[in-house]
């Protein structure tokens, strides 16, 4: 058996996906798992009945040093009996969390004093105190 370079292997064209992943699309928008896309379609759904005002995808939030984290939505929930008020919240899906988004998740959790909701499937998030399943 033959064994190729990488340079031939990256000449195929080739792509790989990182912690196996499977991008999809809805509403004509390309959403990077489907974990992301499920979260989309499930706050579409809270907007249509009124229990959310608005939300917007891929949030930049700027960092020291020129770092950049974006958030999946940045989510206007509708008043409640018990907030009075419009509520926001930061939410990011995560199927496995890297030491490098857990310390960007940190950082924007201390600079802008938003609590970041991880969004985990539910059979990752059992037992975890940040998660909430989709």
């Amino acid at each position: 058996m033959e064994r190729m370079t990488v340079r031939e292997f990256r000449a195929l064209g080739v792509k790989t996906v990182k912690y196996a992943n499977t991008k999809n699309v809805i509403d004509h928008i390309r959403f990077d798992s489907k974990l992301e896309a499920s979260r989309y379609l499930a706050l579409k759904n809270l907007w249509t009945m009124g229990a959310v005002r608005w939300f917007t995808r891929q949030v930049p939030f700027h960092l020291p040093g020129g770092i950049v984290y974006r958030a999946d939505f940045l989510v206007c929930w509708a008043p409640t009996s018990t907030t009075k008020h419009d509520t926001l919240s930061i939410e990011d899906c995560k199927g496995f969390m890297t030491r490098v988004a857990i310390n960007k998740i940190k950082q924007v959790e201390s600079i802008y004093g938003f609590k970041v909701q991880i969004i985990q499937r539910e059979s990752r998030a059992r037992g975890r105190n940040r998660t909430r399943g989709v």
